[in-house]
């Protein structure tokens, strides 16, 4: 896998990204923990800054029929790359481009009720949501450094998760957040690191080990970011 300037390479698939907002934005490698009962800390990619959306038009769309289209989506989007070199375009269309205002998209993946790869990042630079959706699929397939590029062998055994990540409040006291129903984003200068809601057993266990993972020691500069997050996942 190399880095070009429209995307990225691997084998034979050139994954380019869709086009991007006007906004500006910045690349920025940070950690995240996925809700699974096995704790996993995976490289995922954060834009910064800008305004997330309002997470109530996802929730909205759990149990119906969206929802398991986005899920097809993300599905046919790893068939696709693996099996033919080429990354789909959506099939179907939203009301709206970024439902409720643009919003983080994580794509997991798992196998044998394990973590096999994890990449997003709150602030997409795509055109809507379903772009986002089909380009950090396409990442998910070897964009975690942790782990080798996923096999098209490997597509029958594996469960998609995508996360939905709303807006971030800064937190004074980061004692007072609770990881059971909060992911929360630290940041200190150039290093940053995130746990997606429920990985975190308790307050003190959680922020010990994301400012271990991150690189982190206390200070001045560190500053706490709490968010929600509204999750499709295949059964």
């Amino acid at each position: 896998m190399y880095k070009t300037s429209s995307g990225f390479q691997i084998g034979k698939l050139q994954v380019e990204r869709l086009p991007a907002l006007s906004f500006r934005s910045y690349l920025k490698p940070v950690t995240c923990n996925l809700k699974l009962s096995l704790c996993c800390l995976v490289t995922c990619l954060c834009y910064l800054p800008a305004a997330a959306g309002n997470l109530d038009a996802y929730r909205a769309m759990k149990g119906t029929g969206t929802e398991r289209q986005v899920l097809g989506l993300a599905r046919h989007t790893l068939q696709s790359c693996l099996l033919k070199g080429v990354k789909p375009a959506p099939d179907f269309t939203l009301a709206e481009s970024w439902p409720g205002g643009q919003a983080g998209v994580f794509v997991t993946l798992v196998k044998n009720n394990a973590v096999r790869a994890c990449v997003g990042g709150f602030y997409p630079q795509e055109a809507g949501f379903l772009d986002a959706v089909v380009n950090t699929a396409a990442e998910s397939l070897f964009l975690d450094g942790r782990f080798k590029p996923v096999s098209s062998e490997e597509l029958t055994y594996i469960r998609i998760i995508i996360s939905v990540a709303g807006p971030q409040t800064q937190v004074a006291d980061p004692d007072s957040i609770d990881f059971r129903n909060y992911g929360l984003l630290v940041t200190q200068g150039q290093k940053a690191a995130v746990f997606l809601p429920g990985e975190a057993k308790t307050t003190n266990w959680g922020l010990k080990a994301i400012m271990k993972k991150a690189g982190i020691r206390n200070g001045s500069e560190t500053e706490y970011y709490r968010f929600e997050t509204v999750t499709f996942e295949e059964e």
